[in-house]
């Protein structure tokens, strides 16, 4: 007798379709020379710069690892070129605090993007016909962005080192 099993959904990931399907990353994940100038800019076909948003290095590796997560490309410890040739294995596998930095950062995005979905529709926005709908589940008398101080996602629970000492207390 055949037994049905329950088709499993998969999570949305957002891809872009030049995206290579491959672990072994390219230098420019892990790698970002230090003291440069660091932007976004687009060109369109006939030549100069249409667009350019001047960013910190900070912003600029973040972005880069961004790109890097969503094409699956195997992440390590953001280094610059001199710390690539310098450092051993086990260096450039740790977890930097600025990478813990990053992922609460993208959280917070998360929620501003949020908060600004949440605005547009209680100021009249539709929504674009399609797979996804959205739904204001709250009043907009909270619509305040608060500091993340930690989050939990996917069995890796992160949290600012005096929140867990206190609770280890």
């Amino acid at each position: 007798m055949k037994t049905k099993t329950k088709k499993q959904t998969k999570l949305a990931v957002i891809q872009p379709a030049s995206a290579p399907i491959e672990t072994e990353a390219p230098d420019w994940v892990n790698v970002t020379p230090g003291e440069a100038s660091y932007g976004l800019a687009m060109w369109e076909g006939g030549g100069g710069e249409e667009q350019r948003a001047d960013l910190s290095r900070e912003e600029f590796v973040l972005l880069k690892r961004l790109v890097a997560a969503l094409r699956g490309y195997e992440l390590r410890a953001p280094l610059d070129a001199w710390e690539r040739n310098q450092r051993d294995d086990a260096y450039r596998l740790r977890i930097a605090q600025d990478e813990i930095k990053m992922v609460l950062g993208l959280e917070s995005a998360m929620d501003a993007l949020c908060l600004n979905f949440r605005k547009r529709l209680n100021l009249g926005a539709s929504v674009e016909e399609g797979k996804w709908r959205l739904e204001n589940q709250q009043g907009a008398d909270d619509m305040a962005l608060d500091d993340i101080s930690g989050i939990n996602r996917r069995g890796l629970g992160i949290y600012s080192a005096e929140e867990a000492k206190s609770a280890a207390s």
